[in-house]
């Protein structure tokens, strides 16, 4: 059974959302993003904990490269990450979130950007908890939602400067609610010769040997 702390902290925290001001101010990768497969573990990435302290009923967040200080939360396995909402006899850590920015190149004529990943989640009560996983545009604060965890066609954000976003929410009070977000991948395909195209080209080929051997 919870604390009873827990209980007497029930109805002094309001969700206001998720804002993630740290990430207007974090340093921005000079090209495309990094480390998304976490081989480098959780280098390029930073990190956002609220947690609600028992003792004072009070909220206080933190951000930045503070993975280690909060090891029930962040864990890698693979090219996944998973974020989990966690409590212990002193506080209730309810929001958990990762974040990196980047300037995302501009496309030649003809190419697209495509992001590929996966998604998993877990809510101990889908009503009131919730997860995010997102672009956000950081001069217009436009929002890309990519949560359902597919292939997104991002060539209209092409050269932005945005912000790769995941999190996740505890509002019921039974922090046992977890976040995976793997295979995240990030490319730039060419656009393909169509059928017809690539046989006007061929019919072309063959008139330009014809003409070489009319010559002869």
């Amino acid at each position: 059974m919870k604390s009873t702390h827990v209980m007497t902290a029930l109805g002094k925290r309001v969700v206001t959302g998720v804002l993630l001001l740290s990430a207007l101010t974090a340093p921005m990768a000079q090209a495309e993003f990094i480390n998304t497969d976490f081989s480098a573990g959780y280098s390029g990435w930073e990190a956002e904990v609220t947690k609600y302290d028992y003792n004072t009923f009070s909220n206080s967040t933190v951000s930045g490269d503070v993975f280690g200080d909060y090891p029930d939360n962040f864990d890698i396995s693979g090219t996944a990450v998973t974020l989990s909402t966690s409590w212990d006899q002193s506080a209730d850590y309810w929001n958990i979130a990762m974040f990196q920015n980047a300037q995302l190149s501009p496309l030649m004529m003809g190419q697209s950007l495509w992001l590929s990943l996966s998604v998993s989640s877990f809510l101990s009560d889908p009503l009131s908890d919730f997860f995010y996983v997102q672009l956000r545009d950081l001069s217009t604060d436009d929002i890309f939602d990519v949560s359902s965890g597919r292939a997104f066609n991002l060539t209209a954000w092409a050269g932005r400067a945005v912000s790769f976003e995941f999190g996740l929410i505890d509002n019921d009070f039974l922090p046992e609610d977890s976040l995976s977000v793997s295979d995240i991948r990030f490319q730039v395909e060419a656009a393909s010769v169509s059928e017809p195209s690539a046989l006007f080209l061929a019919g072309l080929g063959g008139l330009f040997l014809s003409w070489r051997r009319a010559r002869r």
